[in-house]
């Protein structure tokens, strides 16, 4: 008996058949030539299933209250090695069908062992707490004529209200004048007067005495005293300070 093997290539669709036969030609001791020929050998293709799966993210996958702008990402891939595939539709439960929605379109093909990917904004919108599920659907046909679909979901939550706090220069308010009189030796009283404040005070000879507060700034003051009246324009920083009457 002799035995011996060889390979050959054979492509086709499922249902596809190819016969075939093997001859020998061989020759006896007594020098004769004959042939046999084998039973015919018959390879058939069968089908293998094609199968798909979906992807998709969201990015970011947390806002806080009460919301955003949210990028998906779709994914498609083809787990055949054998079928190209035909992407028939794509829907999301929540946003609706994705055909011409962002990048994402439908009716192209998706060759064996490759993937087609798109992405898509959308808002989202809810209170904290909240989480928010989208799925997305992909139907798609082999070029057997097969039909078939896949899902997946993804989630968002919702987080705290996002509060920005600004630092504010805080303005600090000029104190008052704190106003004292020194009656310097004027032989009798001194009436001291800051003119529009309402600030007027009488100080006794060779007395020093507080007088008022009022805001800082330049006011017209009028004195009186035994040596007779004056009215000045005087520039008063916040603070106490003493203003000195005296004779010349």
């Amino acid at each position: 008996t002799y035995q011996c093997t060889f390979s050959g290539n054979f492509t086709g669709q499922p249902g596809a058949s190819q016969t075939n036969s093997v001859r020998a030609d061989v020759t006896d001791s007594d020098n004769k030539s004959f042939f046999q020929e084998s039973n015919n050998v018959t390879v058939s293709i069968i089908d293998v299933p094609s199968a798909i799966e979906v992807t998709t993210t969201a990015t970011p996958s947390s806002l806080p209250e009460p919301g955003g702008l949210v990028n998906f990402t779709v994914q498609v891939k083809n787990k055949s090695t054998a079928d190209t595939i035909t992407l028939l539709s794509l829907y999301n439960d929540v946003y609706g069908n994705l055909d011409g929605k962002g990048t994402c379109s439908v009716g192209g093909n998706i060759a064996p062992s490759s993937q087609y990917q798109c992405n898509f904004t959308s808002d989202v919108s809810g209170v904290q707490g909240q989480s928010k599920t989208s799925t997305v659907t992909a139907n798609v046909q082999d070029d057997d004529g097969q039909s078939l679909n896949d899902s997946d979901s993804t989630t968002i939550t919702i987080g705290a209200r996002f509060i920005q706090k600004i630092n504010l220069p805080i303005l600090m308010k000029p104190g008052s004048v704190l106003l004292s009189i020194q009656n310097d030796n004027t032989g009798g009283n001194v009436v001291f007067t800051v003119i529009g404040t309402g600030i007027s005070c009488t100080v006794p000879n060779n007395k020093t005495q507080f007088c008022g507060s009022f805001p800082p700034g330049t006011y017209n003051v009028k004195a009186q005293s035994p040596c007779g009246a004056a009215t000045v324009q005087k520039v008063y920083g916040s603070g106490p300070q003493t203003t000195r009457i005296f004779c010349q």
